[in-house]
């Protein structure tokens, strides 16, 4: 798997293809990137169920600011942590923050924080098992009404998703073969973190 745009442009990023993670395609990271490319530039991202922290590396490499990649799975977070430092050696001024966490506590424990856009693939089976975490923690670190909330999901779930949450208004969702990806945004009477 390569790196698609930008200026880490065909790096290679390293997956364990024996592993029950699931990468997010490249067409789909393409499509969903091209779609938002204005909103990527000087953002601050937040890479949830980062795997081998593709999306994040993609999103630095279109111009973020800067991308915290949060990932459990010790042998994910065995090659994530590697990629991290292929993308290093390639630019040691990029901002990047490989975190090895649950994804509850992360979300918990960075309430102090705020992003322009929050990516989130977890597995497909627990998708609607954390739209409770999501709704408790994720509108109040989106720093404004343009910040997103993109969800990777089964497109079976898809629009059982679009309706599930609280603060968050759903914008579109794009399917691709089995995946869908949901936009979200700050519903306008929800106060930011900024």
């Amino acid at each position: 798997m390569r790196i698609s745009s930008g200026i880490l442009k065909g790096l290679e990023v390293i997956t364990d293809t024996s592993m029950q993670t699931r990468p997010t395609g490249i067409k789909v990271r393409q499509a969903v990137f091209n779609s938002i490319q204005s909103s990527i530039m000087e953002s601050d991202f937040l890479d949830l169920f980062s795997g081998s922290g593709a999306v994040g590396i993609e999103a630095l490499s279109r111009s973020a600011h800067s991308s915290t990649l949060v990932e459990l799975n010790p042998k994910a977070f065995k090659f994530l942590k590697q990629n991290v430092q292929k993308v290093l050696d390639r630019s040691p001024d990029i901002n990047i923050y490989p975190v090895r966490e649950d994804v509850a506590s992360f979300l918990k424990r960075a309430r102090s924080q705020s992003y322009d856009i929050i990516w989130a693939d977890p597995p497909y089976a627990d998708c609607l098992h954390f739209i409770p975490i999501f709704n408790s923690f994720i509108p109040s670190l989106l720093k404004d009404q343009s910040s997103y909330f993109i969800l990777e999901s089964s497109s079976k779930d898809s629009s059982t998703l679009e309706s599930s949450f609280n603060n968050l208004e759903h914008i579109k969702t794009k399917t691709y073969g089995v995946c869908s990806v949901s936009f979200f945004k700050l519903k306008t009477e929800v106060e930011s973190n900024e």
